[in-house]
């Protein structure tokens, strides 16, 4: 009896060993099998929703990778000029400029040392504004330069910073202020503006108005 019992014990573990053989090479087989259908779900599925992008679509192939970057060495004080007249910032001066260039062809995937960053036109800004008033030096020094000084003002409303009583924080705010422009004669070149101080008893207004002109 016990010798019976032992071998049906014996071919009970068999049965259950071999069993977890098969399954275990039935999971191996169905994770392999899975793997092969997932990469390719994957790859289907890079291919319909991730589409590739392309900056120059309308351009030349794109460069070698030995491609040399190179530096812009243009002057642009046109744009530079016109941003400053325009109150346009630098960022979006530079894109537009840049956009401009690829619109006109000049700026393509193989060559794009033309492109205009926000730094340039900083730069290109800043020597205006020099040049434009060593010219303006240089006129004012020259005899009969300048015949008259002409001004104009107005009371506007000014966006300003505020500061609270007892408080460090600032909030925006319109505020009255009186705004000055002076030109010069012949050519009613714009020389500056500025806003006068307020009257006092030792000094009036036009006399405010008068040391801002002859300083």
């Amino acid at each position: 009896m016990e010798k019976k019992a032992e071998e049906r014990r014996r071919s009970k573990e068999e049965n259950a060993a071999a069993a977890e053989k098969t399954a275990r090479k039935d999971v191996e087989r169905f994770l392999a099998d899975g793997d092969e259908d997932l990469e390719l779900e994957r790859s289907g599925a890079e291919d319909e929703f991730v589409p590739e992008v392309e900056l120059f679509p309308e351009t030349d192939p794109a460069p070698a990778a030995s491609a040399k970057v190179q530096k812009n060495y243009d002057e642009i004080p046109n744009i530079s000029l016109a941003s400053v007249r325009y109150g346009i910032g630098l960022r979006p001066t530079a894109a537009i400029a840049t956009a401009t260039l690829i619109d006109a062809g000049i700026i393509k995937e193989d060559n794009t040392s033309k492109v205009i960053d926000k730094n340039k036109v900083k730069r290109a800004q800043e020597k205006l504004m020099r040049e434009l008033g060593e010219e303006f030096e240089e006129k004012c020094r020259e005899e009969g330069g300048i015949s008259c000084i002409l001004f104009d003002g107005r009371i506007d409303l000014t966006s300003a910073m505020m500061e609270a009583e007892g408080s460090d924080q600032s909030f925006p705010a319109k505020i009255k202020e009186e705004h000055y422009s002076v030109a010069s004669e012949p050519g009613s070149y714009y020389l500056f503006h500025f806003t006068p101080e307020k009257a006092t008893k030792e000094e009036s207004h036009a006399e405010q108005i008068a040391k801002v002109l002859f300083a």
